[in-house]
């Protein structure tokens, strides 16, 4: 039996990822036309926000872009409590194509969509939710930031 007061000997030099041998990932940072591409094309993502009464909590979503704004529908819950206490909000999303990874990271925030006008105008009704359920509550996120990345698949 392995004594666990005694450190394996992967573990003091970085674990064993550390030991692996290193290769050229091929990063290239994204231009925010290619992030926005990208965004656009995925339409499921993670939101982080913050989270009551502590911490981040992060939950796939899908979404629809409209005039480089993210939208989704929302069953009522702490989703929407989080938001209206602490709006702002990321997106990220991962792709794989065509033999490399791509990730995109929208930082932005967040609103519930009170006006019809601009409830019709977003596109969102059109939008299926993933999961079943009642999804009336409509949410804008107004970016201020959106970065990406893209490296080589290995």
């Amino acid at each position: 039996m392995e004594n666990p007061t005694q450190s394996r000997p992967h573990d003091a030099d970085g674990g064993p990822a550390a030991a692996m041998a290193p290769q050229d990932s091929d990063i290239r940072e994204l231009t925010h036309v290619e992030c926005w591409k990208i965004l656009g094309d995925s339409g499921i993502g993670h939101l982080a926000l913050r989270a009551q009464p502590v911490g981040v909590d992060i939950m796939p979503i899908n979404y629809l872009v409209n005039e480089r704004q993210l939208f989704f529908r929302s069953a009522p819950g702490t989703k929407l409590e989080d938001i209206v206490l602490h709006p702002h909000v990321a997106i990220q999303i991962e792709r794989l194509q065509e033999g490399r990874w791509f990730s995109v990271v929208l930082k932005g925030t967040a609103t519930r969509l009170a006006a019809d006008d601009d409830i019709e105008v977003s596109g969102i009704l059109h939008l299926v939710p993933a999961q079943p359920g009642d999804k009336f509550n409509y949410v804008r996120i107004i970016p201020d930031a959106i970065t990406g990345r893209t490296f080589a698949a290995r």
